[in-house]
């Protein structure tokens, strides 16, 4: 499914120990839904993962009109992204930001 939480990758892994955290470095809850720029952490740091959710350009987890939002003023040059974020808003995988990435966002957001 599209929206995971964390409950589901703690399960799925074989690491003694892991540790998700929000983009702010806050432990969180198995049942937290998993965002764009949250951290995986592997046997106390071993390994850390940060987590892309495509089209989740704000990091709530969720594909909606304020990525969408987000996505545009990226492209127009209000915002920049970065990281995480831009991987996530790169819907085309070509590593940049355009007006395609922006047409893909809005057949995600509508179902197509």
């Amino acid at each position: 499914s599209t929206h995971r939480n964390t409950k589901d990758i703690s399960s799925e892994t074989n690491a003694e120990s892991i540790v998700i955290r929000d983009k702010d470095g806050n432990e969180v809850k198995n049942t937290t839904i998993v965002g764009t720029g949250m951290t995986v952490n592997f046997n106390n740091g071993e390994k850390i993962l940060t987590i892309v959710v495509t089209g989740d350009i704000n990091g709530d987890g969720k594909v909606t009109a304020s990525d969408l939002a987000n996505l545009k003023s990226a492209i127009i040059g209000n915002k920049i992204l970065e990281g995480a974020y831009k991987v996530a808003g790169d819907l085309k995988e070509d590593e940049e930001i355009k007006g395609s990435d922006l047409s893909r966002l809005k057949m995600m957001i509508i179902g197509l």
